[in-house]
């Protein structure tokens, strides 16, 4: 493919963006735009998307663990027919199958069948809106899964009280050190 189409494939999926979240009132367009370049690369140009859509054993896997960019990975698999297109609208409505903090919970299952699993985001997020995958999915079931925690305690403190914890290091120390 070449970079003007691939450039139009961006353009688009960025307007898929900002129809989601001014749809659904809710979202992160500035993580979802920052890394738009790069999901577009990887499904357009280097991953198997044949693989990925007929669901083959074999095919590439993405985890996103940003859940703050999930917005970009929706509108590209819907753009490859992966995921239903109108499916977009019901972004961050009750009972949609579009939730962006599943990164915890989707490598413990690719750990339970023998894949080398690494998680990395932000430690405020990964210990707190997914403490509960940490504590029983990866901990209890002993799972292979690799939690990479980045700008612990309050390194995000300007981003705001969201974006800061100093509970990080001892939940998940507690709960993943035997």
């Amino acid at each position: 493919m070449n970079e003007t189409a691939l450039r139009q494939i961006t353009f688009d999926r960025r307007l898929d963006v900002l129809e989601m979240v001014k749809a659904s009132g809710s979202g992160h367009i500035g993580g979802s735009m920052s890394c738009m370049d790069i999901l577009v690369c990887l499904y357009y140009e280097i991953m198997d998307t044949k693989k990925i859509i007929s669901n083959t054993p074999d095919r590439d896997r993405f985890i996103l663990s940003k859940g703050h960019c999930a917005e970009v990975l929706y509108t590209v698999l819907a753009d490859l027919d992966c995921i239903p297109r109108e499916t977009l609208q019901l972004y961050a409505s009750f009972d949609t199958i579009l939730a962006g903090q599943n990164a915890v919970g989707i490598a413990t299952g690719l750990a339970s069948v023998g894949k080398t699993v690494f998680v990395a985001g932000p430690a405020c997020f990964l210990t707190a809106r997914s403490y509960e995958q940490v504590k029983i999915d990866v901990a209890y079931n002993n799972a292979n899964v690799k939690i990479i925690g980045v700008s612990a305690g309050v390194s995000y403190g300007p981003l705001g009280g969201t974006h800061t914890s100093l509970h990080d290091f001892a939940g998940v120390r507690y709960h993943c050190a035997e």
